[in-house]
């Protein structure tokens, strides 16, 4: 008797599945939502300054009545590349639920892994613009009161300096979209792939072609 040609057979889905996949829209939109809380603050004796993840700067608390610099530029690419990948993610797994298709699995996998990368990236890259962002809260000393500061300092020791010193560090949500992302991705490696081996290579093909209804 000959052989029957293979079918595919359909990933078999179970509550517990679809929970990880939620799971993982979840995350993304976690991700998505902390991209725009402060990513890096800075405090001194102007005041308090913090961008998000897109290089948008709230002066709000900073006094603008004393002299120092007010403008820094940052840009949004790392930003924006990370909250479009997060969507697509969440939507990937919304329409994965229920389609059950290869495509959609692998949407999943490479938009949490974009994400990912995005979030590091703005991560680096605003984590080398807080020097700068910390100049933003500084005051820059006139001869006058550097000099009456030296004399200070020389007649009353350390005692003489009075002025907050400025800081600059990276804020809680930014950690937290760092690691919400990393986990993300593995998890959708995880749950998406496993789809996308228990199909055919047949089927991945299929899905591409009929993921969008002509």
């Amino acid at each position: 008797m000959a052989n029957s040609p293979s079918v595919a057979v359909p990933y078999p889905a179970t509550p517990r599945q679809d929970r990880k996949f939620w799971c993982i829209a979840a995350l993304s939109l976690l991700t998505f939502g902390l991209l725009f809380q402060p990513w890096v603050s800075a405090t001194g004796p102007r005041g308090d300054v913090s961008t998000n993840a897109f290089g948008r700067i709230d002066r709000e608390h900073l006094h603008a009545t004393m002299p120092g610099n007010d403008y820094i530029s940052l840009h949004s690419t790392w930003g924006m590349f990370a909250a479009a990948a997060a969507l697509t993610t969440a939507c990937a797994v919304v329409l994965y639920l229920g389609t059950r298709s290869n495509f959609f699995a692998l949407l999943l996998v490479v938009g949490s892994a974009v994400t990912a990368v995005c979030v590091c990236a703005a991560l680096l890259y605003l984590h080398g613009k807080a020097p700068e962002l910390r100049d933003m809260t500084t005051t820059p000393p006139s001869n006058l009161t550097s000099g009456v500061r030296a004399v200070l300092h020389q007649l009353l020791g350390s005692g003489g300096q009075t002025q907050i010193p400025a800081t600059a560090e990276l804020a809680i949500s930014a950690m937290i979209a760092g690691v919400s992302s990393v986990g993300t991705a593995i998890a959708a490696l995880a749950a998406g792939l496993g789809h996308v081996v228990a199909g055919s290579p047949e089927q991945v093909t299929h899905d591409m072609r009929h993921a969008v209804p002509a």
